[in-house]
């Protein structure tokens, strides 16, 4: 199952908690954990899947999830791709499409073998990648092809680095950190599950703050991860609707990425915002159109369900969370959440009566520390 984090920032409501935030996570980033830009950060036994696969093992679902992408700050910046297949017999090929045009590449290189060993340890300066010189600044994105392979495990690359340099004469260093290499999904054959086939790599989201010239970036902190194949990606919600926010099964769920995946801190990210997202007009109403009250296991059809509202100044993530197990503790097992992305003003969560697993709550009160609803 695809990967996915998120962070919220909680307050409460008259009579139900709802959070909102701009994403949602595990760890939040620790400035002084920087890595390299390709296999050294992310571990020599995760194996990148190239674009061909990614989509065909589902993975990605089009182009831009398929593709890998470069930030460029300044024009003549030279992009420098260093690439084994799963042998260093395999061809390669790499298609340079520019920020301005994402139809037709301003480059397309090809390889009849690797430009760096499937061994090597990516420990000196790499001296035969392929380049390509910008004209424009953006992010240009990369089209990695293994040609030699089209098998569903095989078709990867052993040993890859992406990096930015302030010219062509510069040799790039695999252990250089820069921020500027980003995906909308990774995807990786460790072909294991063991200790050994693990990874210790941290990813960084880039996620809007909300507010304008603000982003937050968070931390994906793996611990010998062993994913055997796999991929990452960062939206706001986790799976798609309806088991947003649960752990749950691949199967009979989807998800949707949303924000980009750094394999370092990236420059390119705003300050964060210093003003936190404010809730007004908080309340429940029924379908009836009464306040606070629902009467799932009364007359058919009447005050069945309804609609948690409220009204925030940015847009966002929120999170309605209902304590139906009424142990005064908001998540865990037994309660219901709700998640979903806030718009700026007027906002309408819609609530079936049922709890995680669509049954109806017992008849009762359940209170939040400062209301209740019956």
């Amino acid at each position: 199952m695809a990967s996915q984090w998120l962070l919220t920032f909680r307050r409460a409501a008259r009579l139900f908690p709802i959070a909102l935030a701009g994403f949602v996570t595990l760890l939040v980033f620790d400035p002084g954990v920087v890595r390299a830009e390709g296999v050294v950060q992310i571990g020599f036994w995760q194996d990148l899947i190239d674009h061909q696969g990614a989509l065909a093992m589902g993975y990605a679902t089009d182009d831009a999830s398929a593709s890998t992408y470069v930030d460029i700050l300044s024009v003549g910046e030279v992009i420098n791709v260093s690439l084994c297949g799963s042998v260093n017999a395999d061809a390669i090929t790499v298609e340079f499409y520019a920020p301005s045009n994402d139809a037709t590449p301003v480059s397309t290189q090809n390889l009849a073998s690797s430009n760096v060993d499937c061994a090597d340890p990516m420990t000196a300066p790499l001296t035969t990648p392929m380049r390509y010189t910008s004209l424009e600044t953006g992010a240009y994105r990369l089209v990695l092809q293994n040609t030699s392979k089209t098998g569903f495990g095989d078709s990867l690359f052993k040993r890859y680095d992406i990096i930015v340099t302030p010219d062509a004469t510069t040799d790039p260093d695999p252990s250089a950190t820069e921020g500027r290499i980003w995906g909308y999904s990774f995807s990786f054959n460790a072909a294991g599950f063991g200790e050994t086939e693990s990874t210790d790599a941290n990813c960084y989201a880039l996620v809007p703050g909300g507010r304008p010239n603000t982003s937050y970036v968070w931390q994906l902190d793996l611990n010998k991860f062993a994913g055997y194949g796999y991929n990452l990606i960062a939206n706001s919600l986790g799976v798609d609707t309806p088991n947003s926010g649960y752990s749950t099964e691949q199967i009979g769920n989807a998800v949707t990425y949303k924000h980009p995946i750094y394999i370092s801190y990236p420059p390119v990210a705003d300050p964060r915002p210093t003003t936190p997202p404010a809730l007004s007009s908080v309340r429940f109403v029924d379908s009836s159109g009464q306040d606070y009250a629902i009467s799932p296991g009364g007359t058919v059809g009447i005050q069945n369900d309804g609609n948690f509202e409220f009204t925030t100044d940015i847009t966002g993530t929120y999170s309605v969370l209902i304590d139906l197990n009424q142990d005064g503790i908001y998540g865990n097992s037994g309660d219901r959440q709700i998640l979903g992305n806030a718009v700026v003003g007027l906002n309408q969560v819609p609530w079936d009566s049922n709890d995680a697993v669509g049954n109806s709550p017992p008849i009762g009160t359940y209170y939040d520390g400062e209301g209740a609803y019956g």
